[in-house]
Formats: structure tokens, C-alpha cells, sequence
């Protein structure tokens, strides 16, 4: 019994090894499902054939996430044949509907200037690995569409937010949160919402001056100077508008911070103005839809690169909680009255077991499933319509990406772009034999 047991699991590491150099990346879990995806594969080839672009031309089974309290349950539905499957009628994201899923729509340059300028590397990584700039919609934005802003649908206007909304997105490396975050940003802010978006926490925990305030915690006046930039450049026109409870106008208190730091040497606290705003965000009625969306947010339970050195003989990194604006953005434990809250953890970055995620309700967490047999499909399609990839795209050969890359966004792209790329075949065909 042990030795067939090791001659089985010696044919299945030696037909991985001839398909690709390396299967180390791959967890145990995912190479145990490779009998049931070749099955599937199987069964798919006998009966649902694919055209030339690779879409399918009958109807097939596929999974789709349908919301539940914890996260997202697989279900089945129908895929239809449409005049154009791969991509949406528009590119105006608050235009976009259900049915767009998994299709592909164009964020141009402009576009990402105007609605994300505070960047995404994320977004960056996609469109430079795939020289495009399509993204994809995942029926997961839809699903998170549905909780943040239940009555879109039938606004006039500015559609309405789910006041006291929270989200936690949790998920594997690859699933696709950063990307899914930025794609929230931009329908809210072209919806007409004001957005607070980080797009990485860590960027808080140094690259900043630091003193004690009286409180004992530590300001960090540059970072929280460069978060107030960061509003200021999305919103400048909406907050010269908004008019807090004291009478201060949002904007020129925005705008004032967002000059001063350790450089110039205002007199302004900009700290404090951070934490004003912040507290506005968060409980305050501003007449529009309020969104806080960041990212990495596992970043801020655990150490800064801010040392301490009291003594020559002993020095200490002050932690994520000893810093004033990074225990306001980290804290959870009251929801924003008249808005919403959407953050992402990061899988590559670990927060102290000591600390874990303190404050965070275990309602809000939602995990955010990796691309499933139709979204794989969907994405091999798009580089091979780009001219950015010549690997096939039977449901054979979908099945061994999906294998492969487990749903990984980042390693399907790897994968797709290293092992089909018409670039190398361009090149081994120009070779001298």
C-alpha cells in the first residue's frame, strides 16, 4: 500500500514537471485537487466546445459568490452567449451592472488620475504586466456593491450609502482586495461620494518626523500631512462646500494641513488636523456619502520604524498603537455614523499574535474568494485578444492554469505570460536551430 501511495505521488510530480519547471509554489491542498479539475477538464472537452477567441459558444456551468454573513458561498449559474462576452457596453464604472460580470472594462489614464490619484500598485502591476488597461469585474464588487449601497439601483442621484457599514476583506495572496478596493474608490467617487482612500497602510509607519504630544503618544506630522494631500487632490472642490458643526469649513481645514509639515515649518498642527478630519468622516453628516477604504490594514497592529533610543545601551521601535494617527485609522470598534468603512488585510504581511486584530467585529469580516474556472477563462481570453499570450484556451488547458496557479491572480498572469507568451514563441522561431 505504501509503495503504490509513493509511486502515485512520484506520476504526479513528473506530469506537473513536464508541464511547467516548477510546481514548489503550489500548496498541498491545490495539488491534491488536480484529479478532480483533469475530470472536470474531461468532461467539459466532450461537451462543450470552444470557439476560436476561446468564449464559449453554448451554455455552461460555472461558480459564482453569492453573499453570505462570513463571506462569499460558491453557487452555480448559467453563462450566456452575448453579442460581446469579454467586455462591458461602457467603461463608466457607475453604469456597470451584474450582468458585466466577469467582463473586462478600460480605466484610462485620465480616468486613474481623476478618481484614484493616490495610486494602487496593484493596478500598476496589471496594467504593466499586461501593457492594457483593462480590469476585470468580478461578481465580488457587485456583492460588496450590494452592502455598501443596497438602493443604487433605484437613485435618481448620488446613490445612497448603507450608513454604519464596515467591511473586513480577508483572503489569499492573489485574490484579487487591492485591485477590488481601488475599483470600490472609483465607483464611489464617480458616483459623487467623498473617499478617504489609503492605499497602503504601511506607508503610515514611517517616512515621517516624529514627537511626544502631551498624551504621551507620538505625532507624525509629514504622514499625516501627505494623507490630507491625498484628500485634498480627490476632493478639493467637494470639501470647499462642506461646512463642519463648529462652523469650520472642511476644505480650508484640509488645505491648511495639507501645507504644513517638518519642511516647512508651520506652526499648524497637522496631526491634529488629521484627527479632525478623521472624527469629521467618521461622525459627522457631511450631505454626502462618506467612504473609508484602505488597505494593508494589518499593518497598523503591528511595529513602526520609529526607535526610541533612551539610553546608549538600549533602543526600542515604538509600536503601531503608540502613534496617534495610526490608532484613529486602525480602530474599528465604532462604525462611521453617516458613511462607510471598507478595509483589505495583506496576507504578506503579519500582525503580532500578541495583538492580532483588536477591535475588529467579527460581522464585518468577508473573504474574498481567488478567481474561479469562468473568471481564468475570462482573463486567458483577454491576453489572447490583446496579443499578449498564445496559450490555448480549451477548457483543458484552462483547468491546468486554474491547477496551477490556484486561483491566483498574480500566478495565473506569471504563468500565462511566461509559458504562452507570443514573445518567446516569436523568439524561438527566430533562433538559429
Amino acid at each position: 500500500m505504501r509503495s503504490a501511495l509513493h509511486a502515485s505521488r512520484t506520476v504526479r510530480r513528473l506530469c506537473v514537471a513536464d508541464a511547467w519547471p516548477s510546481s514548489r509554489c503550489l500548496s498541498t491542498a491545490t495539488q491534491l485537487t488536480t484529479y478532480g479539475l483533469l475530470a472536470r477538464s474531461a468532461t467539459a472537452s466532450g461537451s462543450n466546445r470552444t470557439s476560436s477567441a476561446g468564449v464559449a459558444s453554448v451554455a455552461e456551468k460555472g461558480p459564482v459568490y453569492e453573499h453570505t454573513a462570513r463571506g462569499f458561498a460558491t453557487g452555480t449559474r448559467e453563462v450566456e452567449n452575448v453579442a460581446d462576452p469579454l467586455h462591458s457596453a461602457t467603461n463608466d464604472i457607475k453604469d456597470l451592472l451584474p450582468v458585466d460580470a466577469t467582463k473586462f472594462y478600460e480605466m484610462a489614464g485620465t480616468t486613474e488620475r481623476q478618481y484614484v490619484p493616490e495610486g494602487c500598485p496593484a493596478l500598476l502591476e496589471e496594467f504593466e504586466t499586461t501593457r492594457t488597461r483593462n480590469l476585470m469585474l468580478r461578481s465580488s464588487f457587485f456583492r460588496l456593491l450590494d452592502i455598501i449601497s443596497p438602493d443604487r439601483k433605484g437613485a435618481t442621484g448620488v446613490p445612497p450609502v448603507a450608513k454604519g457599514t464596515q467591511l473586513h476583506l480577508e483572503g489569499p495572496t492573489g485574490a484579487g482586495k487591492s485591485v477590488l478596493l481601488a475599483q470600490l474608490t472609483h465607483w464611489a467617487r464617480a458616483s459623487g461620494w467623498l473617499v478617504l482612500y489609503i492605499p497602503s497602510a504601511r506607508h503610515y509607519l514611517s517616512n515621517s518626523a516624529f514627537s511626544k504630544h502631551a498624551s504621551g503618544l507620538l505625532d507624525t506630522p509629514d504622514t499625516a500631512s501627505d494623507l490630507l494631500k491625498s484628500l485634498h487632490a480627490a476632493h478639493a472642490t467637494l470639501l470647499a462646500g462642506i461646512t463642519l458643526k463648529d462652523g469650520t469649513n472642511l476644505g480650508e481645514l484640509v488645505e491648511s494641513g495639507a501645507r504644513q509639515s517638518t519642511d516647512t515649518g508651520g506652526s499648524v498642527d497637522v496631526t491634529g488636523a488629521a484627527l479632525q478630519v478623521l472624527e469629521a468622516l467618521q461622525n459627522e453628516d457631511l450631505g454626502v456619502p462618506v467612504l473609508l477604504a484602505m488597505d494593508d490594514y494589518n499593518c497598523l497592529f503591528g511595529g513602526t520604524e520609529f526607535m526610541e533610543v533612551p539610553s546608549l545601551r538600549h533602543s526600542r521601535l515604538y509600536g503601531a498603537q503608540e502613534l496617534r494617527l495610526t490608532l484613529a485609522l486602525r480602530d474599528m470598534s465604532v462604525a462611521p455614523k453617516h458613511g462607510a468603512r471598507v478595509v483589505a488585510t495583506s496576507q504578506s504581511i503579519g500582525a503580532s499574535k500578541k495583538v492580532g486584530l483588536q477591535g475588529v467585529p467579527l460581522e464585518a469580516r468577508r473573504r474574498v474568494p481567488l478567481l474561479d474556472y469562468n473568471e481564468i477563462a475570462q482573463y486567458i481570453t483577454h491576453l489572447r485578444a490583446t496579443g499578449r499570450t498564445d496559450c490555448p484556451s480549451e477548457p483543458s488547458e484552462v483547468s491546468r492554469y486554474q491547477f496551477l496557479s490556484g486561483g491566483s491572480i498574480s500566478a495565473l498572469r506569471t504563468f500565462v505570460l511566461a509559458f504562452g507568451s507570443s514573445d518567446v514563441a516569436a523568439a524561438k522561431a527566430s533562433s538559429p536551430q
